[in-house]
């Protein structure tokens, strides 16, 4: 052996031997100076029974570890009691840790430790210096009991039989821009009874924490409110919610993070059961920005139950066996600005037995089924938990609701909706309107214009709108409206939106307008531009004799029917700015009786003249032709002194009513022509015309008609109640030709009579043979000679209607013609006409008379064209 080769040997051995001895003595004096040391330079007093350091590979290996912090009552100090089976490290960085002061290591093993860690009071000064972290790759812990406090002793965290496998481990350099300060490669964790308080308002539990193949299940997983609901509100005013909740699993697939980005394939929720407590708290600005970004693929809940609480502890909604799907999730800092903070390619959301509970309603819902696109409700039920005359109450049950959706989204805490189609099936029940709605505007402003809905469709329904105790009953309705929008300018009407067509159709109406009249249909068919009406019936709820002692002074009794009315044109009936553009209205088989009691007091409110009532419709109303075909009327009138009413009849009548109108249609004629014809008293041919004008300020209007051939005695049912006359002989022409205005009635008036002879007769019925041999020598119907007069001016009453009036020139007519020129029937006779005329004519007129005949010939010169 060459020198250089002895030398070299000698210069490793000795080095060698140094290592050795250098590696024998660190042993030495950490396994009986380390512990001295610590306890003599830190908070801790620890102790070991093996401790093994190898300084060429950096392995440390400690056995039996107790640890135990020096001063326990110290706040400031980490509290740390317990134990450590067995601590490895590998390739321990000493020279670093040495040179840079900076720990590096590959492994960190710890076997059984069973820990209670007391967190030390915070300490800001301390969190604002920069914490060194070591470095190291993999982390193993197995078997392990850990419990960490804080400083007030409530329990942070606690896990029984923890076993931890954490690879490839890389600390971030910011951890505040990351979801957790560190990412890893692999993640394997097991643990029982693990519990985790995040804050003082919630904890988490789980009975097991299991991963399986990138998968991690989490069993009975609960979130546990540590505050009642009352405290809640009291404590955190301005927050809203309180959750509790239990789940029997949770389970995510492939769950990964990278900084800033957590990914996740799959989680899913088996039988969780929430409960969400609401406060009156208002909707905080979001003040924070969400820094991180989230996929996941697919979201999922398995029969699941909510119930969310009232401020009050009162149920608002509960729902059973609720699933749901949401595919693609994605949520970074952009989405969680939006209401719904997070993007998602669909959903899909079932369930069972959901009830809602407002203060006034229950809504209650069998099935229902909703995603992206649609929604589906089965057997739907609507029922009152009490009146509110403020509120629209709802008794309904509906077999089945559908929403099908072209888009929507929320932006800006507004729904923006383009909807295509939404039908309700077989809703049957009432619903009773406010009584006393709020006097308020209706909010729109969670709407973001236009609301567009291509098509509302609402089929098989019977419904009853019961208000004021007046029920509106709708058979099998149908209807549809199509292209409805919601904008800027129809929310401001009290109908909301504009529909661009509509169908109504309706098996029978029945409208009970108490407490004197029903009103009902048969079919009722409404569209845009026509509606259709069958079987119309305007019926008394009472007897005459209940209705004469029901009203308070004299009022007609109706009593209508029609057997189809047919109406085109164009309307609007759904904005404020209504208007109505009739083509043409057919009105067959009209059967109305109308009865009038005297026994009541007289009404003696002014009654308007027809074209003044005309006036006051409020919208643009116009209608081309009106024709009301094969009708029968009869007018019946009861004194106290009568026996029996007297009665009027029109049967086969006919009317032709052209430009009816309100007189606000500009380019539209206000002049209202009336065409009649009928058999009067069932006996006699009746021709009218009559013509009335709305712009006409003073309602001028003109009447002319003849009736042939009528039997005298048809007319003394009506005649002898009244006028105390009983008639014989043939009327063969009665001409009148009349006009007027809302002041009085002038004209004349032709009559041809065959043979007409006049009884006079007291109220027994017997003949007044006086009086009727004295208005015989008068009379010159035995002659068969037409005669005619001048009725003069006769002045209107004006609480009578228009109808008295014409009446009271009719029978002037007939007591200058039949008496004298000079004599009238009721100055005669001392009776009074119907409808309470006083016998106030005669030949000689008083000065008012003469007054009032004046001025309505100067409003006459005013209208001379309706004159003609």
């Amino acid at each position: 052996m060459k020198k250089w080769q002895k030398i070299t040997l000698i210069v490793l051995g000795s080095l060698l031997g140094l290592i050795i001895l250098l590696n024998i003595g660190l042993n030495l004096w950490l396994k009986y100076g380390l512990p001295d040391t610590i306890k003599k330079n830190s908070d801790y007093r620890v102790d070991y029974s093996r401790l093994d350091v190898d300084l060429m590979t950096g392995n440390i290996l400690a056995e039996d570890i107790k640890i135990g912090t020096k001063n326990p009552e110290d706040k400031e100090v980490l509290g740390i009691e317990g134990t450590v089976d067995t601590l490895k490290i590998s390739k321990l960085g000493l020279i670093k840790a040495a040179t840079q002061q900076r720990i590096n290591f590959s492994d960190l093993q710890l076997d059984k430790p069973n820990l209670k860690i007391t967190l030390a009071k915070k300490d800001p000064q301390k969190e604002k210096k920069k914490q060194s972290i070591p470095d190291f790759d993999n982390v193993k812990i197995t078997g392990g009991n850990v419990v960490v406090l804080n400083e007030r002793q409530s329990k942070v965290f606690s896990g029984n039989n923890l076993n931890i496998n954490l690879q490839d481990l890389n600390f971030v350099s910011k951890p505040s821009l990351s979801i957790i300060p560190f990412v890893f490669g692999k993640l394997d964790i097991h643990g029982d009874n693990i519990f985790f308080r995040s804050d003082d308002i919630y904890a988490m539990k789980a009975t097991e924490i299991n991963t399986d193949g990138g998968q991690i299940q989490i069993k009975n997983y609960e979130l546990i409110p540590l505050l009642t609901h009352q405290q809640f509100m009291k404590f955190y005013p301005k927050k809203r919610n309180l959750f509790d909740l239990k789940t029997k699993e949770v389970i995510f697939t492939d769950f990964k993070i990278d900084k800033e980005k957590l990914k996740l394939e799959n989680v899913t929720l088996s039988e969780p059961r929430l409960k969400l407590y609401t406060t009156t708290a208002k909707t905080e600005k979001k003040e924070q920005s969400f820094k991180y970004k989230v996929n996941l693929e697919n979201a999922k809940v398995l029969n699941g139950k909510v119930d969310i609480i009232y401020p009050d502890g009162n149920t608002m909604m509960d729902v059973e066996n609720l699933g749901m799907e949401i595919t693609k999730i994605f949520m970074d800092e952009q989405t969680a600005k939006g209401n719904i903070p997070f993007n998602y390619e669909k959903f899909k959301i079932t369930g069972k037995d959901l009830d809602y509970f407002s203060h006034t309603q229950h809504i209650a819902v069998n099935i229902f089924a909703i995603n992206k696109k649609s929604a589906d409700l089965r057997q739907i039920s609507l029922k009152p938990l009490a009146s509110n005359a403020t509120t629209t109450i709802f008794d309904l049950n509906i077999s089945r609701a559908r929403l099908l959706v072209n888009d929507w989204s929320l932006e800006n805490d507004k729904l923006k909706m383009d909807a295509e189609k939404v039908e309700i099936d077989e809703a049957k029940g009432k619903i009773m309107p406010a009584r006393n709605p709020k006097n308020k505007k209706a909010d729109y402003s969670g709407i973001a214009f236009p609301l567009k809905l291509k098509t509302f469709a609402l089929r098989n329904s019977d419904i009853i709108l019961s208000g004021d105790k007046q029920p509106l009953a709708m058979a099998d309705i149908n209807a549809t409206l199509s292209d409805i929008i919601m904008d800027e300018a129809s929310s401001k009407n009290k109908i909301p939106f504009r529909a661009g067509d509509y169908n109504l159709d309706l098996k029978s109406i029945n409208y009970e307008m108490r407490p004197f009249y029903r009103l009902s249909s048969g079919k009722f068919i409404l569209k845009k531009h026509s509606a259709q009406l069958r079987d119309f019936k305007y019926s008394p709820l009472v007897t005459r004799a209940q209705y004469v002692r029901m009203i308070p002074h004299e009022r007609d009794l109706y009593d209508i029917k029609a057997g189809s009315i047919n109406i085109t044109g164009d309307w609007d009936l759904f904005s404020d700015t209504k208007i109505f553009n009739g083509e043409s209205a057919s009105i067959d088989g009209v059967v109305a009786n109308i009865f009038r009691s005297k026994i009541p007091p007289d009404d003696l409110s002014e009654k308007p003249m027809y074209s003044a009532a005309l006036r006051k419709i409020k919208f643009p109303f116009f209608l081309k032709q009106t024709k009301i075909n094969n009708a029968f009327l009869e007018y019946e009138e009861d004194t106290k002194s009568s026996d029996g009413p007297g009665k009027l009849t029109f049967s086969n009548l006919s009317m032709d009513i052209r430009n009816l109108n309100s007189g606000k249609m500009k380019g539209k004629p206000t002049e209202v022509p009336i065409d009649v014809s009928a058999s009067f008293m069932k006996a006699s041919p009746l021709k009218v015309k009559w013509i009335m004008n709305t712009a006409a300020a003073d309602d001028a209007f003109s009447i002319s008609g003849t009736i042939h051939d009528l039997p005298a005695p048809r007319i003394n049912p009506f005649v002898e109640p009244y006028l105390g006359i009983r008639t014989t002989g043939t009327i063969e022409l009665l001409k009148f030709d009349f006009r007027g205005n809302k002041e009085g009635i002038r004209g004349t008036e032709q009559l041809h009579p065959v043979n007409l002879r006049v009884q006079f007769v007291n109220d027994e019925g017997g003949v007044k043979k006086l009086a009727t041999g004295v208005a015989n020598i008068f009379i010159s119907g035995n002659k068969s000679e037409p005669k005619s007069a001048d009725i003069g001016y006769v002045q209107r009453d004006k609480t009578k209607s228009f109808f008295n009036m014409f009446w009271k020139g009719v029978q002037e007519g007939l007591a200058k013609i039949l008496i004298s020129k000079n004599l009238s029937v009721s100055k005669l006779q001392g009776r009074n006409t119907p409808e309470g005329q006083s016998s106030n004519d005669s030949g000689k007129k008083s000065k008012a008379d003469k007054k009032a005949e004046k001025k309505a010939r100067r409003n006459e010169s005013k209208n001379s064209s309706l004159w003609n």
